[in-house]
C-alpha cells in the first residue's frame, strides 16, 4: 500500500498560547511542493497543557532544566529519585508544582504521550517528524522511544535549533531511534527527502541529501556543505496553523482561549552572528520578508482564516528553527 502522509510534531514545552511557527511553516511548504502528501501538524503540547492545567504547564515551561525533567524521569524511571531532586531545586517557590509532585506530572504526561501513540496508525506513514527547540529535548526522545516501541519501521526524521550544526560523528550511535537528522532550516531537505521517501520508504536507500544526515548516506556534515536552505524568503506561504486551532476548537469552552499567531518576519542574523540570531544559524546574510505585514493582511494560511479571524497575533520577529 503506498503511503502519502507524513507527521510534523511539536512536543513539550513550549508556551501553550501559541501554535509552533516552525511546524505551520512547514507544513504549508510541504504542501505546496507535495499535494499529493497528507501533512499532520501535530501540537502535542497543548493538549498536555490542557490535561496538565494550563497555570501548571505555564509554571513548567518557564524554566528549561524544569521542564526537562519531566521526561527525565520518564525517560529514566531508574533514576526517578535523582530527577526529582533535580524538579524539587527548579521548582523554587512554585506552590502549585510542589504540591503537585513530579509523579502527578509525570502521570499526565505519559498518558497524553500513550494517548499520542494509539491515536494515528503510524504504520501508514511514511515519517514522524520532530520539531526540537528550547525546553524539548527529554520529551522528544520520549515520544520516539515510544512510537518505536510499537512502529519499528516507522521513519524518524529530526532537526531544529537543539540539533542544528550537530556533528553526525556519534549522533546516530547515542539516539539509535533516530534514522535521519535534519541540519539547519527544513523546507529545502525535509521537501527533498519526502520526494525520496516516496519512491522508497527505506532509509537506506536514500541518496545524499544536502541538509540530511543518517547513518548510511555518506553526506560531509561540515556547516558549510550541509546547510541547505532558502536563498529568499519571498515566496514562502503563510504557516498553516490549521492543525493547533482544530484542537483548542475541540476543547470544552472553560478550557478554550485566544491564541497568540506568531508571524516570521526574519531568519539568521544580520551581522552573521548565530547567538544574537536566537537560533543556531547557518552561516550568511540573514533574510528577510519583502516588508513588513500591513493591518489588514492575512499572516495565516487560508485554511487558518475561518478560525483565525477571531484571534489577536503579535508580529516578533519568528525566526525558524
Amino acid at each position: 500500500m503506498s503511503k502519502n502522509q507524513i507527521a510534523l510534531i511539536s512536543t513539550p514545552w513550549p508556551l501553550y498560547n501559541r501554535p509552533s511557527i516552525q511546524l505551520g511553516a512547514l507544513k504549508a511548504y510541504l504542501r505546496e511542493m507535495h499535494p499529493d502528501v497528507r501533512v499532520d501538524a501535530r501540537h502535542v503540547y497543548l493538549e498536555l497543557a490542557e490535561s496538565l492545567g494550563y497555570r501548571r504547564y505555564q509554571q513548567i515551561s518557564e524554566r528549561t532544566w524544569l521542564a526537562e525533567s519531566i521526561y527525565a524521569a520518564l525517560l529514566f524511571p531508574e533514576r526517578f529519585e535523582t530527577v526529582e531532586r533535580l524538579f524539587k531545586r527548579e521548582i523554587g517557590a512554585k506552590l502549585l508544582l510542589r504540591e503537585t509532585g513530579l509523579k502527578a506530572i509525570a502521570d499526565c504526561a505519559q498518558k497524553i504521550t500513550d494517548r499520542f501513540v494509539s491515536s494515528r496508525p503510524w504504520g501508514d506513514y511514511l515519517m514522524a517528524g520532530f520539531s526540537v527547540s528550547l525546553c524539548q529535548l527529554t520529551s522528544s526522545l520520549y515520544f520516539i522511544k515510544c512510537l518505536k516501541q510499537k512502529f519499528p519501521d516507522l521513519v524518524i526524521v529530526i532537526g531544529g535549533s537543539t540539533f542544528s550544526g550537530t556533528p553526525a560523528g556519534r549522533f546516530f550511535e547515542l539516539f539509535s531511534q533516530i534514522d535521519v537528522l535534519i541540519n539547519g532550516e527544513g523546507e529545502l531537505p525535509l521537501s527533498q527527502l519526502v520526494g525520496c521517501l516516496k519512491t522508497s520508504a527505506n532509509p537506506a536507500d536514500l541518496p545524499p541529501i544536502k541538509g540530511v544526515i543518517t547513518p548510511y548516506a555518506a553526506v560531509d556534515d561540515t556547516a558549510e556543505n550541509s546547510f541547505n536552505q532558502l536563498d529568499s524568503l519571498d515566496q514562502l506561504p503563510p504557516p498553516d496553523y490549521d492543525d493547533y486551532l482544530t484542537v483548542l476548537d475541540s476543547f470544552p469552552p472553560y478550557s478554550r482561549f485566544f491564541p497568540v499567531l506568531p508571524v516570521e518576519t526574519s531568519r539568521g542574523c544580520w551581522w552573521q552572528n548565530p547567538i544574537s540570531a536566537g537560533r543556531a544559524a547557518p552561516p550568511g546574510p540573514a533574510r528577510a520578508l519583502p516588508r513588513p505585514v500591513r493591518p489588514g493582511e492575512r499572516p495565516v494560511s487560508p485554511m487558518a482564516g475561518r478560525r483565525a479571524s477571531r484571534c489577536p497575533y503579535r508580529l516578533p520577529g519568528a525566526s525558524l528553527a
